[in-house]
């Protein structure tokens, strides 16, 4: 796709350990942790699914879940 990053670009660091990479409490401690940075990059696919603009499967997935947790009641 036009918009997917080359494998060349992408650091061996990321390559590095897979194993820490894909792990499951790894990915959410990061998420946790980086909740700002994070935002910073799912807000411009929230802005495409609104727009009705052409996304990725994984962008739909995202827009989707979110777009899901929108529409649920806060227990606030």
């Amino acid at each position: 796709m036009a918009n997917e990053m080359d494998v060349e670009t992408v650091g061996d660091s990321i390559r590095a350990r897979p194993e820490v990479l894909l792990s499951h409490l790894f990915v959410t401690g990061t998420i946790l942790e980086n909740a700002e940075e994070l935002a910073d990059c799912i807000i411009p696919i929230l802005r495409k699914s609104l727009g009705l603009n052409p996304m990725t499967v994984d962008e739909k997935a995202i827009a989707d879940l979110f777009s899901e947790e929108s529409l649920t009641p806060d227990d606030d």
